[in-house]
């Protein structure tokens, strides 16, 4: 997988990442359970908060006929706003190579969508 935010090299940079996928029925419930447990077991202790920064990657299936951007869709936006007042260091954890971030940080923008 090309590299598209090249700047991310500048946080720790990964080549393997925990890839979790979100179906379209679970994000509409806004049902966290699975990520809030994997989040919980990233933080037990150092040496696992350290193994896992930057390699938590975010994959939404249900969309694939959807136009919009990811961070376009309100239910993802309102799933992405619920995680972080749930687990709001979570973006410790999140990649910082592809779409993950820029997701969650687009999805949290005060712009009114068009």
């Amino acid at each position: 997988m090309p590299i598209e935010y090249p700047k991310g090299r500048l946080s720790p940079a990964q080549d393997e990442f925990i890839v979790v996928e979100f179906r379209r029925n679970e994000v509409e419930r806004g049902d966290l359970a699975r990520v809030c447990d994997l989040l919980s077991a990233l933080t037990i202790s150092k040496e696992t908060a350290e193994f896992g920064e930057g390699r938590l990657m975010f994959f939404f299936s249900g969309w694939d006929d959807d136009p919009r951007e990811i961070w376009e869709i309100p239910d993802i936006r309102a799933w992405y706003g619920k995680l972080t007042e749930v687990f709001p260091y979570w973006l410790h954890f999140a990649e910082k190579q592809g779409n993950t971030l820029l997701n969650a940080l687009m999805s949290r923008s005060t712009e009114p969508l068009q």
